[in-house]
């Protein structure tokens, strides 16, 4: 036991990666369930109040233990959960899992690629105790309608939502409004909506909307033409930005002189074109 407890001391004093995260897991496995609820439980959680959240992700083993209602000893380390393939057996199994009173710890969710197990986290989430913890939300390539998407996040209570990422998920400009409306907004600093179909309508809706924390906002890779970045970039609810990335869009020379221009947003702000 002394022998471990060293070996744990050793990786909490390493630099926090996802490295040494996954190396602190496989130790954990290794251990007696009553000595990680005893001692290294304890100690290890203290040590981790500094670590990223996103870096305490949940592995595919202790997932699957929950899902057959054992969750292990270690899944107060827990912060984060990543459904990237998993595979659970049974409808059954990935329902248990959304329903589970574990997931309250869970404040970064990263979906990508939602096979039917993702797929039915989602369609329950509103009933879920992951949806009043959660702090960080990432959903990516995403095959189903985008209405399908917003309206399961519609359903949900994100009250404490400050990051929302959802890049490749084949939203346009309904699916958009849908979400601004359905959504809590007031505490969101970061939206991440790269890579979709959004167009200068989608810009316009963006300007208007009545941001209040908003600081990062991602629009690369859509179909947004000088027009939309200039309503964006003179929008005064988004005063606060210190990003705004435009990457491959439809921006013309023209927008150059533009982005030199002193605004209330632009001053301050580094925007990527």
């Amino acid at each position: 036991m002394t022998e471990s407890f060293g070996e744990l001391r050793s990786l909490l004093a390493q630099p926090a990666t996802r490295g040494s995260w996954r190396a602190l897991c496989e130790l954990m496995d290794t251990q007696p369930e009553h000595y990680l609820r005893e001692a290294l439980i304890p100690y290890t959680e203290r040590a981790l109040r500094t670590w990223p959240t996103a870096l305490r992700v949940a592995s595919q083993s202790w997932v699957l233990r929950l899902c057959l209602g054992r969750p292990p000893a270690t899944w107060p380390l827990v912060r984060a959960l990543r459904l990237a393939g998993l595979s659970i057996p049974g409808g059954r199994d990935a329902e248990a899992l959304a329903h589970h009173d574990a997931l309250a710890s869970v404040k970064h969710l990263d979906i990508i690629s939602p096979n039917s197990a993702a797929m039915t986290l989602l369609d329950t989430l509103p009933h879920s105790a992951l949806s009043h913890a959660l702090d960080t939300l990432h959903i990516s390539d995403w095959c189903a309608s985008p209405e399908r998407l917003v309206s399961a996040l519609a359903r949900a209570d994100l009250t404490h939502l400050r990051v929302l990422e959802l890049p490749h998920t084949r939203l346009d400009i309904h699916a958009l409004i849908f979400l601004l409306e359905a959504l809590p907004m007031e505490h969101l600093t970061t939206l991440d909506l790269r890579h979709n179909s959004l167009d200068d309508r989608a810009a316009l809706a963006l300007a208007t909307f009545p941001f209040k924390q908003l600081t990062h906002l991602n629009l690369s890779g859509n179909r947004i033409t000088n027009e939309g970045a200039r309503a964006l970039m003179s929008a005064p609810s988004l005063q606060r930005l210190r990003t705004l990335a435009l990457r491959q869009n439809r921006l013309g020379q023209q927008l150059e002189p533009l982005l030199s221009m002193p605004s209330p947003m632009a001053m301050g702000s580094r925007i990527k074109s």
